[in-house]
């Protein structure tokens, strides 16, 4: 079945994160390092941690001063 001519075209323009921080929490490693390259190509300061055990880890250091 082919497409419609009056299909919207898809936005393409790259996002920005403008220096967002962000916290990746993901048990797959591939996953994280996927994610942290992603993100951090469009101006995210990424955090990844492997677990939520970590994560409080990860939160805190979001808080601690002198952190990005």
């Amino acid at each position: 079945m082919a497409e419609s001519d009056d299909a919207p075209t898809p936005d393409l323009t790259p996002i920005r994160l403008g220096g967002l921080r962000i916290l990746v929490v993901d048990d797959e490693a591939d996953a994280r390092r996927l994610l942290v390259k992603v993100l951090g190509e469009a101006g995210g300061i990424v955090t990844a941690v492997g677990s939520v055990a970590e994560c409080a880890g990860g939160v805190e250091c979001f808080e601690s001063p002198g952190a990005p």
